[in-house]
């Protein structure tokens, strides 16, 4: 298959909303942040919690790292940040059972989508309205996240944009700092491997789901071990669970294998879900963290959820609260 038919193929997979666009990638540094709002209604309300305990280590009870004296709003805004050089935009919901010591999840879009498809994915704002935390998804550059090998034209360091957002809103919605999570559908998590690799001291953990690393295991070098979760299919054509060559995209048995290695993981693993045609293994690994990765037989290149045997949202939420910076 040449290589514009492949982007064919994903275009047509994942619903093009702003075009084809080119796939040059340079990393871009610097950063100007100023911040303007406008208020979009919101009609997502919070639902049943259907949590899935996935793991066995115990949640941390360390003191938050928040701004004194912050009160959060409840709000959803689609926000502007002026970022090296350019207009960027991201959906902030603050939902109203945020306290003042809120954890902050960063919920990436796929090639060619938006905040909002990401979220009839994830359903993620109805999370944060059950669970308190802040929530921000972005819109990438061109409908794309520099995330190494996928995908279009996005060439600034998204990394630093993460990074520019959570500085942005830190005093009003009153986030704790060592709690900041990045999740993220296809190229969505190629960019929350990213974040691993260059901000560990700022992820506190990940859970890239139909993602795998995209950048060279040379460069990927974390100051500390980052707790990854991963959710991948075995039907999936985008990003096949076996890798693709062609496009430098490694397989899900490689992509865990690294991590494993960098986090200083055990050998033996335990079997921490099953269900259908869903099994997360988890390895216990250095400084109090983990590896998890969960397949789903038979599914594709989508966000798990109840027709996978699992809900993703769910289940990376539980794995979130186990983990904080040190």
């Amino acid at each position: 298959m040449t290589r514009l038919a492949w982007i064919a193929v994903v275009l047509f997979a994942c619903g093009d909303d702003s075009g084809i666009v080119d796939s040059a990638m340079v990393d871009a540094g610097v950063v100007d942040a100023t911040v303007d709002g406008t208020v979009d209604a919101s009609t997502d309300a919070p639902v049943e919690d259907a949590s899935t305990d996935i793991g066995t280590l115990d949640a941390r009870d360390d003191a938050p790292d928040v701004a004194p004296g912050c009160t959060p709003t409840a709000a959803t805004e689609t926000r502007t940040l002026d970022y090296d050089g350019a207009e960027r935009e991201y959906v902030l919901h603050v939902p109203a059972s945020a306290t003042p010591s809120n954890a902050l999840v960063f919920d990436l879009h796929g090639f060619t989508e938006t905040p909002d498809r990401q979220d009839g994915r994830s359903d993620m704002r109805a999370k944060a309205d059950l669970e308190g935390f802040v929530l921000v998804q972005p819109r990438g550059q061109g409908s794309s996240w520099n995330g190494g090998a996928c995908c279009g034209a996005a060439s600034q360091d998204d990394v630093g944009l993460l990074r520019a957002i959570a500085d942005a809103i830190a005093v009003e919605t009153c986030i704790d700092r060592a709690r900041v999570y990045v999740a993220g559908m296809s190229n969505g998590g190629f960019l929350a491997y990213r974040a691993a690799c260059e901000a560990a001291d700022f992820v506190a953990a990940i859970a890239p789901v139909a993602g795998v690393l995209g950048i060279d295991e040379s460069a990927c070098t974390p100051s500390r071990p980052v707790p990854v979760m991963h959710f991948h299919g075995t039907s999936d054509f985008i990003v096949p669970y076996d890798g693709n060559a062609f496009l430098s995209y490694p397989s899900v048995d490689d992509t865990i294998a690294f991590w494993r290695s960098t986090n200083s993981c055990g050998d033996a693993s335990s079997i921490t879900y099953d269900e259908g045609n869903t099994e997360c293994e988890t390895w216990a690994c250095a400084a109090d963290t983990e590896v998890t990765l969960c397949t789903s037989t038979g599914f594709g290149h989508d966000w798990p959820d109840g027709g996978s045997n699992i809900d993703a949202t769910d289940a990376m939420w539980s794995f979130f609260e186990r983990h904080r910076l040190p």
